[in-house]
């Protein structure tokens, strides 16, 4: 039975969700999609646009549960959505289980004619509603609107209707209009009173004129014998002490340092100063700078002079420059392996033993073999082959007394792996594959 969604007002929301199911009765997504098309009335052209119309497959990852949202404002076509209108939503072009489908969804109205929707606004809209009864009386007309007898105001009976029927309502007598014209009158005469008699200051007024006073300006109240005077002549004189106090503190030219004690920032400041300190300016005869600046051995630099033995014979060498850099080349040389810039090269070694490969690294060889291009044939790797072969062999195959066969992957059964055209000889006519 076809769903039906219900009445809408003119450039409404409409949402719905409905489902797919294979054969058997699972849940199951669409292979094809399809298309969606709203039909008018008992008009068999559809919507020619699809601005406005979103079908969401698999909705909330929930497999075979759609949802579709049409948004009757859309105006592309223009005047198709309209009041007084039905509506049908069709499905067309789907494969579902293998099947092609075309299937009736849901239809809906527009404020269709004789509905709730169209009697509120034709009420709305002042069009007409008759009104002949009032509280279970009938009601008089004049000039088209119904006549109420009010007999009381607010539980109390009115007094007798007066010209044209209005009641009477005794609101105040008219003394007390005067006492209150009294009452206006005496603050108005009472405004400018100076007189405080009887009136206290509130805590937080007094607080203000305390702050007041403490934040006023010294400037404009320096009246010769005043409080405001005398404040800035105390300032004045301690201006001046802290000037003598600042003077007096200050140390000039004091070399006696006796009492006084280094910092242990100090000292290493000191000690650093000695260690940087530049041996160019201190070779005095006999001084230690001298003697680190000529050599720990007099007469003799160790790196330049030749280690004694067998170490100098030959072409005069010095420890980092022949000696000892020709000894470890020529090891190096022997043991086939080369050091360059800190980095090891191994030579012609040909004994792998011992050697093997890590488990990532096995795998990504494995990986490398499987996704090797065109490693079947042009277009076709191992792994795609494989792929097509498990579903060919072991997939679940539909439609095969149709023009349109389709094969499924095997065991997972997610997806249409290949599907082909068929003469009535079940010649292949045209294939297509999915070897993702």
């Amino acid at each position: 039975m076809t769903m039906y969604l219900g009445d809408y007002a003119v450039s409404a929301m409409i949402d719905m969700k409905w489902n797919t199911n294979a054969v058997a009765g699972a849940s199951i997504t669409r292979a094809t999609n399809g298309t969606i098309r709203i039909y008018k009335g008992n008009s068999l052209t559809e919507r020619t646009s699809s601005v406005g119309i979103t079908d969401t497959e698999d909705v909330d990852t929930l497999t075979g549960v759609h949802h579709l949202r049409i948004d009757t404002s859309d105006n592309t076509d223009a005047g198709f959505y309209a009041a007084g209108s039905e509506y049908q939503i069709v499905l067309a072009g789907a494969t579902i289980d293998g099947q092609a489908i075309n299937a009736v969804l849901a239809h809906f109205s527009i404020e269709r004619s004789g509905g709730m929707l169209a009697l509120l606004k034709t009420v709305i809209s002042g069009t007409g509603v008759n009104v002949t009864a009032f509280g279970g009386t009938t009601l008089t007309q004049a000039g088209g609107r119904p006549e109420v007898n009010v007999s009381h105001w607010r539980g109390t009976a009115a007094a007798t209707p007066t010209t044209a029927g209005i009641p009477k309502v005794a609101i105040e007598a008219a003394g007390d209009f005067a006492q209150a014209a009294a009452d206006k009158a005496w603050v108005t005469a009472t405004r400018a009173l100076t007189d405080k008699v009887g009136f206290s200051l509130t805590t937080a007024e007094v607080d203000a004129i305390v702050d007041k006073v403490w934040d006023e300006a010294r400037s404009g109240h320096l009246v010769a014998g005043s409080f405001g005077q005398g404040v800035a002549s105390v300032q004045g004189n301690v201006t001046g002490a802290v000037a003598s106090v600042t003077a007096a503190v200050t140390v000039g030219a004091n070399n006696d340092k006796s009492g006084y004690t280094l910092t242990g920032g100090e000292e290493d400041a000191i000690a650093d100063k000695v260690w940087d300190e530049a041996l160019s300016g201190h070779t005095a005869a006999g001084s230690a700078g001298k003697a680190l600046s000529d050599g720990a051995i007099p007469g003799i630099d160790p790196w330049t002079v030749p280690l004694p033995g067998s170490y100098a014979s030959g072409t005069a060498g010095n420890i980092v420059g022949t000696q000892l850099d020709t000894a470890v080349s020529s090891r190096l040389a022997s043991a086939a392996i080369t050091l360059t810039g800190g980095a090891v090269t191994v030579g012609s070694n040909t004994d792998k033993s011992g050697y093997g490969l890590s488990p990532a690294e096995r795998s990504a060889s494995a990986a490398a073999l499987l996704d090797f291009l065109d490693g079947i044939e042009t277009g076709l790797t191992p792994r795609q082959a494989l792929r097509l072969c498990a579903a060919v062999l072991g997939g679940r195959l539909a439609g095969a007394l149709t023009s349109t066969v389709t094969i499924r992957n095997a065991v997972e059964d997610s997806k249409v792996r290949v599907s082909s055209t068929v003469d009535g000889d079940g010649n292949r006519q045209a294939v297509t594959y999915d070897l993702s």
